[in-house]
């Protein structure tokens, strides 16, 4: 996911460069990184004394997983009926699963038993080693 960067210099004359090659003079900027892996900013200001300085910030911008499952029921006119959930994730470590029928799990691929009927609403929330989530939602209606 993009990272977005609020940045603000002392008044003077400044000049922003930043590794993604957008440059900027403003004093106060938002500047958005959109690819993953490392990137950094660097300052350059002149004051009217002509005293001159620099700095550079050093960023990382991580993945985000990305979450996804399928269910072994989409609907169905029968109860109580067993659903095995499998996770098709890409790039988590932990998983989530809010279930609509309130249960929760952190298993990888869960099984939930409806035994009424209804639309239930099934959430996984995916997360990796960098605390970066993804979510993913799907219905399973029982008749």
């Amino acid at each position: 996911d993009p990272l977005n960067v609020n940045l603000k210099a002392d008044s003077g004359y400044n000049s922003w460069t930043f590794s993604n090659g957008n440059v900027s003079i403003l004093n106060e900027l938002t500047e958005t990184f959109t690819s993953t892996g490392p990137h950094w900013v660097k300052l350059a200001s002149e004051y009217a004394n002509g005293c001159k300085d620099s700095t550079v910030l050093n960023l990382v911008v991580h993945p985000r997983p990305n979450a996804s499952f399928t269910s072994s029921v989409d609907s169905l006119c029968a109860y109580p009926v067993t659903v095995d959930y499998t996770n098709t994730s890409i790039g988590a470590l932990g998983y989530n699963w809010i279930f609509g029928n309130g249960n929760r799990s952190t298993q990888t691929n869960p099984s939930e038993t409806l035994t009424a009927p209804g639309i239930y609403n099934d959430t996984l929330i995916a997360s990796n080693q960098f605390r970066c989530n993804d979510t993913a939602i799907s219905q399973v209606k029982i008749y």
